[in-house]
């Protein structure tokens, strides 16, 4: 297993996707910028997932779905 994004400050966000499109978030995309369908139940300025470089997150229609989140 590789470790990713070791020594970061990492908290956790519950996000919604409000909308009727899948909406996909890259690893490095700063989730304050992201598709106005997704909501988040905290402040999410600065911060983007905590997923591996080169990778994307599916948020579909309806979903609700607790992530881990770095600073940007």
């Amino acid at each position: 297993e590789v470790a990713i994004n070791e020594g970061r400050r990492r908290s956790r966000v519950r996000v919604t996707n409000r909308g009727e499109r899948t909406v996909f978030v890259s690893s490095h995309f700063p989730l304050a910028e992201v598709n106005a369908a997704l909501e988040f139940d905290g402040d999410v300025t600065g911060r983007r997932l905590d997923i591996p470089a080169g990778t994307a997150t599916a948020f579909r229609p309806g979903e609700s779905v607790e992530v881990e989140v770095i600073p940007s």
